[in-house]
């Protein structure tokens, strides 16, 4: 079997042209979606996770909330 190569940055900007154009489609009729986020803890790999999603979001005149919870101290 031949492996297939997949070039990523194309899918990745397809998926954000469809995302975007379904954010203008809702915008247009009253409903502006949104992206919440609670992390817990201190881990920097999440919080850049987390940056990169809020800064795509607000790309996309998606709202975006995110949050940080101190882990528990059971």
């Amino acid at each position: 079997m031949a492996a297939t190569l997949l070039d990523g940055n194309k899918i990745a900007n397809e998926i954000r042209a469809e995302v975007a154009a379904e954010v203008r489609t809702l915008s247009a009729a009253g409903v502006r979606p949104g992206l919440a986020v609670i992390l817990v803890g201190n881990n920097p790999a999440s919080e850049i996770y987390v940056r990169g999603k809020v800064k795509s979001s607000d790309r996309r005149t998606a709202r975006t909330c995110a949050g940080t919870k101190p882990p528990r101290g059971d």
